[in-house]
């Protein structure tokens, strides 16, 4: 840790440009930085927009809302398994 520098999680709303473009897409997650400015740099650079700081801390522990796992500490699945996704049967046209 420096002298004068806050490291803390933060718990973040933002528009990620990247996925469903070109629109993006609000997503929430947590994110640890030395600073609000180097967070901003960050999130600047993974082309985030629409920023919204939620909740910050500065405790050395890592707050609940900041985990990335499940009860189980399995990892969190943000998009759908293609497998999960119903499969839409093909109906005969009766007109052939």
């Amino acid at each position: 840790m420096n002298i004068g520098m806050i490291e803390m999680w933060y718990l973040i709303r933002a528009r990620d440009m990247e996925i469903f473009k070109p629109d993006g897409k609000v997503i929430k997650f947590s994110l640890w930085a030395d600073s609000e400015d180097k967070l901003y740099k960050i999130l600047k650079e993974k082309n985030h927009r629409d920023i919204t700081i939620l909740k910050s801390t500065d405790e050395e522990w890592t707050p609940e809302w900041a985990d990335s796992t499940d009860d189980l500490m399995t990892p969190v699945k943000l998009d759908p398994d293609p497998e999960d996704i119903p499969k839409i049967k093909k109906k005969e046209n009766p007109f052939w």
